[in-house]
């Protein structure tokens, strides 16, 4: 299965740019917590906001001392649940539950980020998000009950928006810690709520 061209601009960006380091490009890996929720048809209501995880790498382009441009490849799994006992009419459970529907995604944000604070030690950033699908299913006590791959589309994108801190270990390393909600607007409209820590350095 091929990816969308989308998801090679990241990479070719760390060839392209790897001698530039010194002159405004930073990167980093991230790893973090989503709290997913999914709107927008009836059959969603019964579903609850879960938890999931997230990994990936980021590429930043310091613009000036409060502007960068920034963007990430991320793994991302955005999960929602239900139980019998969210029903109004449940019936026998032939499962104890409770019940998974598992979305699998490489998302790949482009942020506008701005520093602020005494320090520069706060940030804000906003843009958008887009992702592909690579695995969904339905899943209860360890098993898979449903596929879901042919009934998603495998395109989601949606606004991002972002605030968090910045802690300089030396010149060339800092830690990120971030808490982003990425809005989604394609059919599933799901709503990711994403707490990240992130390590970035200047080559």
């Amino acid at each position: 299965m091929r990816l969308p061209v989308l998801f090679l601009i990241i990479p070719a960006l760390i060839v392209t740019n790897k001698g530039y380091g010194q002159n405004g490009v930073r990167f980093g890996i991230n790893t973090g917590v989503t709290y997913s929720d999914i709107r927008g048809y009836p059959e969603a209501e019964i579903y609850n906001y879960d938890f999931g995880l997230l990994a990936g790498f980021t590429i930043e382009y310091i613009l000036n001392e409060k502007l960068s441009l920034k963007s990430s490849l991320n793994f991302e799994r955005k999960r929602f649940s239900w139980n019998y006992d969210d029903l109004l009419d449940p019936v026998d459970p032939l499962y104890t539950g409770p019940f998974f529907r598992i979305y699998d995604y490489l998302t790949v944000p482009i942020l506008i980020n701005l520093n602020f604070g005494r320090s520069d030690n706060f940030f804000i950033n906003g843009g958008s998000f887009f992702g592909y699908l690579i695995n969904a299913e339905y899943k209860v006590d360890g098993i898979v009950l449903e596929d879901l791959n042919s009934s998603i589309s495998k395109f989601d994108f949606g606004l991002s928006l972002g605030i968090g801190t910045l802690i300089a270990l030396n010149d060339k390393n800092n830690l990120t810690i971030e808490i982003r909600d990425n809005l989604g607007m394609s059919y599933e409209k799901t709503n990711s709520i994403i707490l990240s820590v992130g390590w970035n350095f200047n080559p």
